[in-house]
């Protein structure tokens, strides 16, 4: 798969987090992306951090390259943690997570369609967070 590709992916995803993420109206600075610096707020608010992640493309068909005619699968992992204020229950996150669930489970996204959710499952976190996190799998088909 082509790095333009990739990026179109990766920025499709992100899009439809945010969409889900705004949607119950959240600010959208508070989505955390990897190697951009983000630095946690205040405690009572929620956040999010999204990680797409790509698996090992497999020939689906035969064909030669640049004509079209063959066709390349290739797993996405779209990863979703969402962090919200520890002790007062996960009413909040669970609620983030149904949204998100929403915006992904069964859905073609760009060049992705996703299955259902793994999670929300609840993971240890730093203090003065609770963290759920989701996973949603995929598979993208390209022209070679």
């Amino acid at each position: 798969m082509s790095l333009s590709a990739r990026k179109a992916i990766i920025g499709a995803a992100q899009l439809a987090a945010k969409a889900a993420w705004v949607g119950l109206g959240n600010d959208p600075a508070l989505i955390a992306r990897p190697n951009v610096p983000f630095t946690p707020p205040n405690p009572q608010v929620p956040y999010i951090d999204i990680h797409v992640l790509f698996g090992k493309a497999e020939m689906m068909t035969m064909g030669v390259a640049g004509t079209g005619f063959g066709f390349d699968e290739s797993p996405v992992v779209v990863k979703i943690n969402v962090y919200t204020v520890a002790g007062v229950g996960a009413g909040t996150a669970l609620d983030i997570c149904d949204a998100l669930t929403d915006a992904f489970a069964r859905q073609q996204i760009g060049a992705v369609r996703y299955g259902a959710p793994t999670g929300p499952v609840p993971v240890p976190s730093a203090e003065g967070w609770a963290q759920h996190a989701l996973s949603f799998i995929g598979y993208a088909e390209t022209a070679v």
